[in-house]
């Protein structure tokens, strides 16, 4: 299991040359965190994970993460350099926490979820949950856990794309 953070600490550093953050605390649907990550430049364009040929991250592109407390799921929209959305990525989370420096952070559980700027939804990385539970990295348990959440994010979010656009628009305006 990856630990992810919201600052963008553990991005990896091999595609990206300068970015900035910031976390803030939030109260709002739940209580949790929303972080903004300004990539500013990259050494090369990452494409989306799905069948697609739009690019996710480029230069000066952005990303809004939403960690809400003590659920096992954490939201990410990307944006490109005229703040159009490309994606909504649900990962889902064995846990999400704050660490003892103050960052907060989830534990993710290979499952996600991609919906595109059109509303079309695609379950990704199954195969790697259940590829992480044969090597016993998570147990049964998890495995229960992410495909649940994934449902009820299926039936409460994805589905309302009105909602996401305007829940995330107000985080990419206010930071």
């Amino acid at each position: 299991m990856k630990k992810r953070y919201l600052d963008g600490s553990d991005i990896d550093p091999n595609w990206l040359l300068d970015h900035s953050s910031e976390v803030i605390p939030v109260k709002d649907y739940f209580e949790g965190h929303v972080g903004m990550i300004n990539i500013h430049k990259v050494k090369h364009p990452i494409p989306v994970d799905y069948d697609s040929e739009d690019v996710l991250v480029d230069n000066n592109h952005k990303c809004v993460m939403y960690l809400p407390k003590d659920k096992t799921w954490c939201a990410s929209a990307y944006y490109n350099h005229n703040n159009d959305i490309i994606e909504w990525y649900f990962d889902m989370t064995k846990h999400n926490r704050v660490d003892e420096e103050g960052r907060p952070y989830y534990l993710d559980l290979y499952l996600d979820i991609v919906v595109d700027s059109k509303g079309t939804v695609t379950v990704l990385d199954e195969d790697e949950l259940l590829e992480a539970l044969e090597q016993g990295i998570i147990s049964e348990e998890d495995v229960k856990q992410a495909k649940t959440t994934c449902e009820e994010l299926i039936g409460d979010w994805v589905s309302n794309k009105e909602f996401m656009v305007d829940f995330f628009n107000q985080y990419l305006n206010m930071i």
